[in-house]
């Protein structure tokens, strides 16, 4: 923080603003809520009651919040801003990279243990895509043409999904330099596709809403990193049951 302060200029002039106090508490229950249901969900069954109340919670605390967002003077989250396309489809792409990022990152080394696999390979199993990402971000970083922003961006969902697919089709417990190979374009396409799409989403809006979208970007990298975990959880406890 300190650094950032001394060295990088303000690039609008400061806006007097207040707490969003119920856009906050409301897009805590909403996210706190849906996410609770897709984690017990399996446990308890999907027509539990409590299950069913958390996602009745949730979908009333996510309407009540566009309503209070709408009304509010100063909104955590100004619903104009999806009014750009480049803004909503930037996050969209941050939402899903990592939604499919963590519970990748959640699954495959609980899979690998449950096959028997001791914890400290399954760490070293993905390796490789921690090793392509901080290989490739640092140099995507330096694309500063919007048009080349885009292009990485659809290049990394395409190597994600790719990988994915690949992933799916092997297997955790494939032969590992094939695991390896698909884990490393995995983690190609997420150092293609990260700084891009935050800096599509922030030059999308206006200048002095760039510190809200922003925001909003990293917590829909969030949102999605919270959803991929909680559905990853739910579906592999459905197949290596009470293990």
């Amino acid at each position: 923080i300190w650094l950032a302060l001394a060295v990088i200029p303000p690039s609008v002039k400061a806006i007097d603003r207040s707490l969003d106090l119920p856009g906050q508490l409301l897009a805590i229950l909403a996210l706190g809520s849906l996410t609770f249901g897709i984690l017990e969900g399996g446990p308890l069954g999907w027509s539990s009651p409590l299950v069913l109340a958390a996602f009745g919670i949730g979908t009333v605390a996510l309407a009540a919040f566009v309503w209070a967002e709408r009304r509010s003077r100063d909104p955590m989250v100004e619903l104009g801003l999806f009014h750009a396309p480049a803004f909503v489809l930037a996050n969209l792409d941050m939402a899903l990279m990592t939604f499919g990022m963590y519970g990748l990152l959640f699954a495959f080394p609980l899979a690998v243990q449950v096959a028997g696999v001791s914890p400290f390979e399954a760490g070293l199993r993905i390796v490789p895509q921690a090793l392509t990402f901080l290989a490739v971000s640092p140099l995507i970083g330096r694309v500063g043409s919007p048009n080349g922003r885009r292009l990485s961006m659809v290049a990394g969902m395409a190597l994600m999904g790719g990988g994915l697919v690949g992933l799916a089709l092997v297997g955790p417990l494939g032969p590992v330099p094939i695991v390896s190979l698909l884990l490393g374009i995995i983690g190609i396409g997420l150092g293609l596709n990260a700084g891009p799409g935050v800096s599509i989403a922030v030059a999308s809006v206006r200048d002095e809403r760039a510190g809200m979208a922003s925001g909003f970007t990293n917590a829909a990298r969030l949102v999605g990193a919270t959803f991929g975990v909680a559905i990853a959880g739910a579906v592999l406890a459905v197949f290596t049951g009470s293990a």
